[in-house]
């Protein structure tokens, strides 16, 4: 995928808004992969930080990609400062480390808060 400078730029543009609107929020595009859910409870826990609607939603583009690495480069800036250079990035890090009774467990803390993103909980469509 080539960088969209362009929404690179929005997107810093946009973090730099919310933050000064006091919202903390990572924008997740894509799959949520084997240590998404522990990441996006952690981000919680330790640094006030929500996730976006588009976690664990694959259907990505550039554009969208550059828009959210944008957003969340501002916002990883604004985390280190209040918590330490690369508190943000020890996260991600730490993932890697978690068994899998710990990334199961925090899946599963993750789909009880939010119950309508349960694999199965499709609305329903009217017999479609």
């Amino acid at each position: 995928m080539q960088l969209d400078k362009a929404a690179f730029a929005e997107g810093a543009e946009a973090a730099r808004a919310d933050l000064a609107a006091g919202r903390r929020v990572y924008r997740w595009r894509g799959h949520a992969g084997h240590w998404g859910h522990w990441i996006v409870g952690q981000l919680v826990e330790r640094f006030g930080v929500g996730v976006s609607d588009g976690f664990g939603v694959c259907f990505v583009s550039a554009r969208s990609i550059s828009f959210d690495m944008g957003y969340n480069a501002v916002l990883a800036e604004e985390v280190n400062r209040h918590h330490g250079a690369g508190a943000f990035e020890a996260v991600f890090a730490e993932s890697r480390q978690q068994s899998e009774e710990a990334l199961w467990e925090a899946k599963q803390a993750w789909f009880a808060q939010h119950p309508d993103a349960e694999p199965g909980a499709a609305p329903d469509r009217g017999g479609m």
